[in-house]
């Protein structure tokens, strides 16, 4: 099984500056999570998981809104199935059951970082990256 830690490459920016600013506060966010992880959230608070969970939802809809705006501007030719990638992930994120993951944070944050690894891996890696070729032209 593959280990992923959440630690920005350089390799991965898009040399768009305000997407790579934000696909990096994305890896901070997870970052967060492993953090949790590694201690099996010991100590935790409701609070602190519920701000955890607000954050990454308005994250994710503003980074969703700032990509695509983007990508309208560069006139990228796969746009509608990039929005569908970006509507599926944010089904998945609003969809996260608050009260499940405050009576069992370590196996429900476990699914959330699983997530965001697979969406790293299928997504900023492989997707975003053809932005880079329009922008620079």
């Amino acid at each position: 099984m593959l280990t992923f830690k959440f630690d920005w490459d350089p390799l991965l920016e898009l040399h768009i500056p305000n997407l790579d600013k934000q696909h990096q506060h994305f890896f901070k966010l997870g970052r967060h999570i492993e953090q949790l992880l590694l201690v099996y959230c010991a100590g935790i608070t409701d609070t602190e998981l519920l701000n955890l969970l607000y954050e990454l939802r308005d994250y994710i809809t503003y980074h969703f809104y700032e990509e695509e705006k983007v990508m309208e501007e560069l006139s990228f030719p796969d746009i509608e199935a990039h929005k569908l990638e970006h509507q599926q992930f944010l089904k998945y994120i609003n969809g996260i059951n608050y009260t499940k993951l405050c009576q069992h944070p370590y196996e429900e944050l476990s699914l959330i970082k699983e997530k965001m690894v697979d969406w790293t891996f299928s997504h900023i890696v492989q997707q975003d990256q053809k932005l880079t070729e329009y922008y620079k032209k």
